[in-house]
């Protein structure tokens, strides 16, 4: 990877880190279940106290809320020209 996508790349993350902080906390919580910890439905289900379908449902809500915010931020970010591989550390 360019160091200028490094760059970047560190921008971007940034931004979701700041859009979810924008969220309700428990889109937060889920979100930070899913994405940080890695959680399947099931396992944030058993950490919220509910079943792993409302956990699914929860997840699904939480990700679209977080679309709508992050979506006018990335507009003034320019994305990286090569491939970055999900889950690549940077």
């Amino acid at each position: 990877m360019r160091p200028e996508d490094i760059v970047v790349r560190r921008e971007q993350d940034r931004l979701i880190v700041e859009a979810i902080t924008r969220l309700r906390p428990m889109d937060q919580q889920v979100l930070r279940l899913a994405a940080w910890e890695g959680l399947p439905a099931s396992g944030i289900a058993k950490v919220i106290g509910c079943s792993p379908a409302a956990a699914e449902q929860r997840l699904h809500r939480a990700k679209k809320r977080l679309a709508k915010v992050v979506s006018p931020s990335f507009a003034s970010v320019p994305f990286p020209t090569s491939q970055v591989e999900v889950g690549e550390q940077s």
